[in-house]
């Protein structure tokens, strides 16, 4: 699970870069990338490492694990809030049908892979 979420870290950079470029909003493309790219996933390779060096006790570990728990309910919740209706009204049935064709092709692939391939 780790090693998969760490692939994001490079997808992560690899869309702060183009933002920069598409946006032109600098001269200096790494340092528009520095400034694009999200604190919280320096954050989580850092904690993923101090957390496989040892460093952060298990007791500790574990609180960190419901606070992340908790914050992510937190965050769904207000983006849940904040969802205008009237707009996903708008739009349609088609990014909902978009988004449950995108997660049954995940969910199947992810199956696959752990029964056909890898089982």
């Amino acid at each position: 699970k780790l090693t998969r979420t760490l692939f994001l870290v490079p997808l992560v950079a690899g869309f702060s870069l183009a933002f920069v470029r598409r946006s032109r909003q600098t001269d200096d493309v790494l340092r528009g990338v520095g400034a694009a790219f999200p604190g919280f996933v320096v954050a989580f390779v850092g904690m993923s490492m101090l957390s496989s060096a040892g460093v952060i006790s298990q007791p500790v570990a574990a609180a960190l694990g419901q606070a992340s728990k908790l914050m992510i309910t937190l965050v769904l919740v207000a983006v849940g809030l904040s969802s205008d209706l009237g707009r996903v009204r708008h739009l349609g049935l088609r990014p909902l049908l978009i988004g449950l064709v995108t997660s049954v092709v995940v969910a199947v692939t992810g199956f696959w892979l752990l029964t056909g391939v890898l089982g």
